[in-house]
Formats: C-alpha cells, structure tokens, sequence
C-alpha cells in the first residue's frame, strides 16, 4: 500500500494555486474586469477568465469549511488514524484492495522543500504539497514515497541531522499560504533514513515554514510555525524549540496570535538566529491580511533565548503596515545573510536586504531589479538562498528563478527548462555548483550553478481534479491537474502522459465512438473540443451566455449515456447542446440559492450525473448545497434538497439500474450537528437516507457504482478510497 495515499491525492480533488495578475478590461460585458493567467500554458491558448471576488486558491479550503469559516480541530487528524486503524483491519482480515499505480511519472507536482544527505549528494529527500515525502538514492533518477502510511499528506519542511544523516525531521502543512493544501499534523521524526516516523509533536502547528537542526548539538532544532491559513487567529504560532530531539518543545519567539513565524535561520557557532515573523489572517470570501505592522524580522545572539526585533536602527524597513512575507538565508562561512521582503500592497518584492555580520546591520541590495518576479501573489513565495562560501551569490525564488553574482545587484532570470513558481532549493556546501530546485512541477537539477536545469519529471506527485477513461480504449486516461494542464497516456504507461491543453485541467470527456472527439476545460468553466485526438482546439461554448452566470472553478460537464452528442454543462443553470457542442440552450434558471452578495463565488452548479436507466433524468448538486432533479431533460426541475446538510455537494450519482435512485456526495466536517457524507434516495429524492456507514468524518470526494454489481459501491475520501 506504499502508494495508496499518492494515487488517493491524484484521484481525489486537490485544489490550486492563485497563479493570477490584474489584466485589461475586457470589452464584452459593461465593468466586467478580467483576469489573465500568467502561465505560458494559458498564454498559449489565449485564455480569459471571469474576476470573481473568490480567489481561484479557495476553492478548496471553501468546500471543506461550509457553512463554517474554518475546519474544526482535530478532525483530519481523527480521520487519518481512523483510515489508518481501518486499513490494519482489512489488511489482518485479508480483505486488502490492491492498487497498481498508474502515473503519469514524467508530470510531478508542487514540491515545498528538498532536504539531502551531508554525505551523499545523490540521496534526496523531497516534500511535496500534497503527495507526502519522496526519496531518492541517485540523484532523482528514482523516487520512492517514505510518508504515505503517515497519512499527512501535505509537507512544509524537511530537515536532516547533520551529524546523523538517518535521523529526519518532518513538518507538516504547507506554508504557502495557499488554500488547496491541509492543515498538517505536527512533526515527524524517523531514526532510520525514512523507514518508519513518529509523532513528535505540535500538533496545532497547522502549518511549518522551516526546520533547523543545531550542527553542533544535533538534539537542538527549531521549528517555525505558520499556524492556522484560515478562520481564526491562534496562538500556537511561533518560534519553536527543542533540545532534546523534539520530545519537548518551548515557544521561544510568540508576537501575537495573528503573527506567523515563515523563516528561520541559525549559525550554531555566533548562536546567532534569524526568524522571519508575518502576520496573515485569512477568511474564506471575508477578509484577508498577508501582512502588517507585526511582519518583521526577530535576532537571537544567545541560540534563541532573548530576542530583538531589528529595524530602521539595522538598516531594515520599521514596522509597517504593508510589510508582508519575508524570507531569509544565512552563509555562516561568511556571516552573510539576505531577507527578501514582500510588499503587501501590491504582493511584489518590496527588497532585499543584505547583512555581512550576521544580521545586525543590513543594507538595501534591491529592489526593482526583482520587481514582478512574484507574479502579484506574493504569499506564495519568499524564498532567498546564499551559496555556501559563495556570499556574493544568491537566488531568489519565485514565478521565475533569478541569479545574481554580485551581491544583489544585477539578476539574470535562470528558469530555463524548469517549470515557473519555485518554492525549494538547495545547494551543495562542498560544490555550489551542484543545485536541485523544487517548484510547482517537481525536482530539478543543476550542475553548473543554475545555467541549466534538468527536470526530473519522474514523481508521481501530479494533483488531478478529475479523471476519465477512454470508453473503447480504456488503456488511454485522461485528467486535468493543478498548473499542469490537461494530460493522457494512449498506452496506459507510467511514463509516457502528454500535455494536451494548458492552464489547470479539469473535466475531460471522451466520445466512446470516436476517440478523437475529447472535451477538455480549463479554470471557471472554459471548455474546448478536439476532433482530431488533441492536436487541435475549438472553443465549444457557442450559445452559453459566458459573462451572464456564475462559474465553478471547477465545472462540470457530463455526457449523456446513450448519445454523446448530447452534452450539459453546469453554471448556475444547466446548460444542453444536442449536436456535439455546436450550439447550446439553457434548459433551467438559476439552480442554486445565489447570487449571494457577499460572496460572489458562491451559487454554482459542482456536479452533473445524468441516468443511464433513464437519460431524462438529470441530477445537479451546488456549491451551496441543493440538489435537483428533473424527470423531462430539463422541462421541469424539483428541488429536492430535503433534509439533506446545507454542505458542498461534491457529487450526485445516479443509480446504474434504478432511475428512482441517486446518491449525494458531501464534503466538510461534523461540527455540533450530526453529519453523513453519502445519502441514497430511492424515491427521486423524496426522501434520504444515510448510508455513509462506517466511513471516518471526512470530506466524500467521489463516488462510483460498480456496473455490474448492485450496491458495491466505491468512495473517494480526502484520506482514502
């Protein structure tokens, strides 16, 4: 079961990452502003996309949080242990389902930070957003995932005992405070190079920027905790550290309960430490801060026992307003350090700054010779690293990787062949020419200081949305990802998936008589058609008043089951077309509870199933948590939401051999109220009934019925299938 959770987090929805700038007004709809994706991908197709008040990233966490503005505590931890009980049980009952992986291994997903062996540059350790730990013992030929049996599947930092290369720390949660990853767990400890780990703690840790291990007293280390990304401030967040290996921890550095600690640095022999505060408050569709007066950078000279907050006084911005994150890097062969800074105005680089004597004095090195580099979403980046022995070269990290040589002066942007949005590095103490690199599409490697990068597009990490099997050639799948566009393999081979189309992919259909006949969308609801297997596109939304509905940023579409020229898409209407997406008809109003004023997101069509006992019989469910059905192909709908939990509906599936009976897929958690997450109706939706059993409290994703025998039933969970 080594890679259920990698294949559970591909074919589970994962989410996505705000990748998005500011574009011109588009001329089609009055005030109807437009964003414009800043990745080559859509670039290429031309893409536009609505301007909604939600951004694109929210989409997860909003699903798993409604009606509430966070997730409660505790929960996906409770759920994962309860998975994990389950799996022992099915494993001693001999009832275990084995999985076969099917890839792709050449389309690797976000990767937060790379760890590697002091001794042995070839043994790599990488921590993916949402794919759990990989290792590699040849330089990332090869990668084998160590954490999925942990369960966490979201990493924020790795760290490795310099004095004993088998002992490795992990902490949970990504801290890119980017919403389509989990809150972690806490942190992991394995004595044995990643063969087993145990729960260490700080456990409401929620998110974990950074990790250091003392080279001089390997039991020391700190933590830096990001705390909650959503719903409510906490405490918990902070400057950690432990002195006995992590079985006990003290909060060394605490500003307040909305401040989070991003970055640490620490030279053990000055006992010199750097942390990088920044306060964030995030509110699904209510209120954001990604920075304030708090944001700053704290120094240590006695290992993290007193504390001042550096400012004008050192050379470094005082506190203000608009200071977002900040990231650090320290060459203690040299004393020099670098602090990049975000600018919450505007989510560019507001500078970087440079200190020769550990940072207590800086100078200003930069500021416009960086000034885009972070795309306009600068919470999801910040990361700065000094070449070992080499203080005059240093890299900052962000949609394009940049290299300068001289101190900060002048960069050359080194992306190269790399994929853009770059989130981890290291480079090698003993020949800095040697790099590997993690960004939103994987592991690279450099062997000439980042002149050029090799991919090593060999992780199967890759977060799909969605994915679908060729009918008359089931060897050939198909899925859309986060950042990586549509992809397929024709021979069913790990290895060999194509990118078909750009930005994120999301639903793709397969005509059964024609393979060559694909439908593929890309964010909010854009879909296309091939008639060539791919080669070529045509916009196939003629007759969808686009700019008039509400969109999901997932949207579905469906075929029906006996004549796939007849197709729906869902906005907040249901939307036909009868030849093969030539044209389309609106075949009901407005389906949702929307339009709600103070969150325009909200109100959109999140799942289609249509019968396949009864084609006349479609079912939608919403983001806000209706279900309807009509018995006349959209003549007259019913809303028969009933007593069904006002919850994100994920999924609504017909029955394969009654066409009086559905189910109803639910994503969140229990809070107060008692909670299923699959309900079955056999009477159209008259009535339900919970049949969620014994399934853990977490978020149903999917949900497939066996077509051959009744009842057997496949879920999709957020911790499992």
């Amino acid at each position: 079961m080594k890679k259920l959770f990698t294949f559970i987090m591909t074919a589970v929805v994962l989410a996505v990452t705000a990748y998005w700038v500011l574009s011109e007004q588009e001329g089609k709809e009055a005030g109807n502003s437009f964003y414009t994706d800043i990745l080559p991908y859509i670039w290429k197709n031309d893409g536009k996309v609505p301007r909604l008040e939600q951004r694109p990233n929210d989409w997860f966490y909003a699903q798993r949080s409604l009606p509430y503005p966070t997730i409660p505590p505790g929960k996906k931890l409770a759920a994962i242990k309860a998975t994990q009980q389950a799996r022992q049980n099915a494993l001693a009952a001999g009832k275990a389902i084995t999985w076969a992986e099917a890839g792709p291994t050449n389309v690797a997903g976000r990767i937060t930070d790379i760890a590697v062996h002091p001794g042995q540059p070839n043994t790599v350790y990488a921590g993916a957003a949402a794919g759990g730990v990989f290792k590699s013992t040849n330089g990332g030929v090869d990668w084998v995932p160590i954490f999925d049996d942990v369960g966490t599947p979201s990493i924020g930092a790795i760290a490795i005992d310099p004095t004993d290369a088998g002992i490795i720390y992990v902490g949970t949660g990504e801290a890119n405070a980017a919403a389509d990853t989990y809150e972690g767990t806490g942190i992991y400890k394995s004595i044995d190079s990643g063969l087993t780990w145990t729960h260490i703690g700080l456990d409401s840790s929620y998110h974990i920027g950074r990790i250091v291990v003392d080279a001089l007293r390997p039991d020391t280390l700190f933590v830096a905790v990001a705390g909650k990304h959503f719903g409510a401030t906490n405490p918990e967040r902070g400057l950690y550290r432990s002195q006995d290996g992590g079985a006990t921890w003290e909060q060394v550095l605490y500003v307040s309960d909305s401040t989070s600690c991003i970055d640490v640095v620490y030279d053990p022999v000055s006992g010199t430490v750097l942390a990088a505060m920044w306060q964030k408050v995030r509110y699904v569709d209510i209120y954001k801060i990604y920075g304030g007066i708090t944001s700053g950078i704290y120094r240590s000279t006695d290992h993290g026992d007193s504390w001042t907050l550096l400012n004008s006084s050192n050379g470094l911005p005082d506190p203000i307003d608009s200071c977002g994150r900040i990231g650090l890097t320290l060459d203690p062969n040299s004393g020099t350090c670098y602090a990049l800074y975000n600018n919450l105005n505007n989510y560019d680089i507001l500078g970087l700054w440079r200190s020769d004597d550990y940072g207590l004095n800086w100078t200003l090195v930069a500021d416009a010779a960086l000034s885009g580099s972070y795309g306009g979403f600068g919470w999801y980046f910040g990361q700065v690293r000094v070449a070992p022995g080499n203080p005059n070269t240093v890299y900052s990290l962000g949609v394009q990787l940049n290299r300068s040589t001289n101190g900060g002066i002048t960069w050359t942007d080194i992306t190269g062949a790399a994929h853009v949005d770059f989130h981890a590095m290291w480079i090698d103490p003993n020949d800095p020419n040697h790099i590997y690199s993690g960004c939103d599409g994987g592991v690279n490697v450099s062997f000439d200081a980042g002149n050029n990068w090799s991919p090593l597009e060999n992780m199967p990490n890759t977060q799909f949305y969605a994915i679908s099997i060729d009918a008359s050639n089931p060897q050939r799948l198909y899925g859309g990802t986060q950042d990586n566009g549509t992809n397929r393999t024709l021979t069913g081979a790990l290895n060999d998936w194509d990118h078909i189309f750009g930005g994120d992919g999301f639903y793709t259909l397969i005509d059964r008589r024609n393979s060559d006949v694909i439908y593929c969308e890309y964010q909010w609801g854009n879909m296309y058609k091939s008639t060539d297997g791919g080669a070529t596109w045509n916009n196939a939304m003629n007759g969808i008043n686009y700019g008039a509905d509400r969109h999901n940023w997932n949207t579905p579409i469906a075929f029906d089951p006996r004549n796939p020229d007849i197709l729906y898409y869902g906005s907040n209407r249901l939307w036909k077309t009868e030849n093969g997406a030539l044209n389309w008809s609106a075949v009901s109003g407005d389906l949702t509870g929307g339009p709600y004023p103070d969150k325009p997101s909200y109100g959109t069509i999140t799942t289609i199933d249509v019968s396949r006992v009864n084609p006349q019989v479609v079912w939608i469910g919403t983001d806000d948590g209706n279900v309807q059905v009509t018995s006349n192909g959209g003549g007259i709908w019913t809303n028969v939401t009933g007593t069904l939990p006002t919850r994100w509906v994920t999924r609504v599936v017909a029955d394969h051999f009654d066409e009086q009976t559905a189910y109803v897929c639910i994503s969140g958690y229990q809070w107060s109220e008692p909670m299923a997450h699959i309900y079955k109706t056999t009477d159209q939706g008259g009535s339900w009934t919970a049949v969620s059993g014994d399934l853990p409290d977490v978020p149903v994703n999917d949900l497939i019925i066996d077509p051959h025998i009744p009842n057997r039933l496949y879920a999709g969970t957020d911790v499992g299938v």
